[in-house]
């Protein structure tokens, strides 16, 4: 088995009712996956509720548990997740294999795992999903546009002088930002460096920068922070920042 997995940004629910085989799982995940946001439910009611206030990426269900089982909860947890852009990875837990309808399966469930489970077989199902996430982020990434000047020219009324004014508001902005985001990352000013990724979200908001708006959604909504990481966000900051400023610079003249 590789090692401990130190991705940043993704979430997962851990739904079982045994405090047993909670401790257990909740142990192995904290071990190897110890950058996961963890949150724990312990019956079916609880998994549907923590789902709608957390939006967890991955779930671990029991099938099996008082006040509502696993499979109820994870088909209202799809219910919930209809018009979003991703839906959890939902994951069942089952004593034995029979005890699983196909029905269940096809629906409601991406994969399973039959108890008891081994810290190899969890480290291994985790990993297959954080990188099936790591893929569809990346290609969601890939195609969102740089800009939609379009827009903001209609929001403000095809107006040349205001828009000519918000973009050289943004380019100014942006010219700075690297320098004061590594500073930050240096500092390992955590707090400061969320506030000035909502800053700079908020800028590419207004700007219609919706690429560079996700980038930094994704480091003011960091999980953990780790230099490592957060270095490498900053070096995709850097490159979309370095393609917006020629974009930008014909609209500012």
């Amino acid at each position: 088995m590789s090692g401990t997995n130190n991705r940043k940004t993704s979430s997962i629910l851990l739904v079982e009712d045994n405090p047993t085989n909670l401790f257990y799982l909740e142990t192995i995940i904290k071990k190897y996956f110890p950058a996961l946001a963890l949150f724990i439910a312990r019956n079916g009611k609880e998994a549907v509720n923590a789902y709608k206030e957390f939006f967890p990426e991955i779930i671990l269900i029991d099938l099996h548990m008082p006040i509502m089982n696993g499979d109820i909860a994870a088909k209202e947890i799809r219910a919930c997740a209809k018009g979003t852009p991703h839906s959890p990875i939902i994951i069942g837990l089952t004593a034995s294999l029979p005890t699983l309808s196909s029905n269940t399966f096809q629906q409601y469930l991406d994969k399973y795992l039959v108890k008891p489970i081994t810290k190899e077989q969890l480290h291994l199902v985790l990993n297959e999903q954080l990188a099936i996430i790591d893929q569809q982020r990346q290609h969601d990434l890939s195609m969102m546009p740089h800009h939609d000047f379009e827009e903001l020219s209609v929001s403000l009324g095809h107006d040349d002088a205001l828009i000519a004014e918000v973009l050289s508001y943004a380019a100014n902005y942006l010219q700075d930002f690297p320098i004061k985001m590594a500073l930050l990352i240096e500092q390992e000013s955590w707090p400061e460096l969320v506030k000035l990724a909502h800053e700079l979200r908020g800028a590419a908001l207004n700007a219609r920068l919706p690429l560079l708006a996700n980038l930094a959604y994704l480091v003011e909504h960091q999980v953990h922070f780790d230099k490592t990481a957060v270095l490498q966000q900053l070096e995709q900051i850097k490159h979309e920042i370095q393609t917006l400023i020629p974009l930008i610079t014909p609209y500012t003249a």
